[in-house]
């Protein structure tokens, strides 16, 4: 994929609050611009797409835009105007306030969260880039998005909040591991890398994220219990569909009667 040119009337059409008589925001804008894009298209891999959709360089475009005037909010006095924000030019005029600013800061950020995960669940398209390194790094969790969490969990959460529930979500998915096996696991997740995912292995994603969303939110361990039965059960009820699980250890193990979840045993998940 090409870098793209953003132009003035490119930038004021992703950042219309920073339309005025003149071009002052933009110019200040214009050093922050390269970095950005060179930033993102290396954090997301970009430059391997051979051939991105309209609506992918639509949101590259906005991610690129307001998170450029994001990181250069905090180095310009900005003022209100009748058509948006404007640089202060004069001693004359009053600095918009503080609060004013965080708002405009805020919904900048929230924008480029949001472009920043449709931009990764549309660039499952491309076989060129989905088994990348990158590709198998940003869904390496069943919390890929921060759609799940506000879901699931949390819904005034964004992409930038989420990190510090990935230690919980690390400890549920490494249970998840425990009960269902490594190998039903990885198969899960390449497949929602690809964007190609049955019917039944949407059933068990959705239980997954309820099991994982039930252990953030800090639930009982009795309220979690039954939804790992229930993943279990479907599992054990759509056995053909699942072959990879079939074969896998974990389900030789449960057959067996060998596999006990025990607060000693390193399996042990949700009581």
């Amino acid at each position: 994929m090409n870098k793209i040119d953003i132009t003035q009337e490119v930038f004021e059409k992703y950042c219309y609050s920073a339309t005025n008589c003149n071009n002052h925001v933009y110019e200040a804008v214009v050093p922050q611009l390269e970095t950005t894009q060179e930033n993102l298209f290396g954090t997301l891999g970009l430059y391997a797409i051979d051939e991105p959709s309209a609506i992918e360089k639509r949101l590259i475009t906005t991610a690129i835009c307001v998170k450029a005037y994001a990181d250069t909010i905090p180095h310009l006095d900005l003022v209100l105007t009748d058509s948006g924000f404007g640089v202060v030019s004069t001693e004359n005029i009053t600095p918009a306030s503080s609060e004013r600013v965080n708002r405009l800061l805020k919904k900048l950020l929230d924008v480029y969260d949001d472009a920043f995960d449709a931009i990764l669940s549309l660039l499952r398209r491309h076989e060129e880039w989905y088994d990348s390194d990158i590709a198998k790094g940003y869904f390496s969790t069943f919390f890929w998005s921060a759609e799940y969490f506000r879901r699931k969990a949390f819904p005034e959460i964004y992409r930038r909040d989420c990190a510090k529930y990935q230690p919980l979500v690390t400890m549920a998915e490494a249970r998840i591991r425990d009960i269902i096996g490594d190998e039903l696991v990885d198969e899960l997740l390449a497949c929602i890398r690809h964007n190609d995912i049955t019917a039944h292995q949407t059933q068990v994603i959705q239980l997954i994220h309820s099991i994982i969303s039930a252990e953030i939110c800090d639930m009982h361990s009795a309220d979690i219990h039954p939804l790992v039965q229930t993943l279990l059960r479907f599992l054990d009820t759509m056995i053909d569909s699942f072959p990879t699980y079939k074969a896998s250890s974990a389900y030789q193990a449960r057959k067996s009667g060998k596999f006990e979840n025990k607060k000693e045993n390193g399996a042990y998940f949700f009581g």
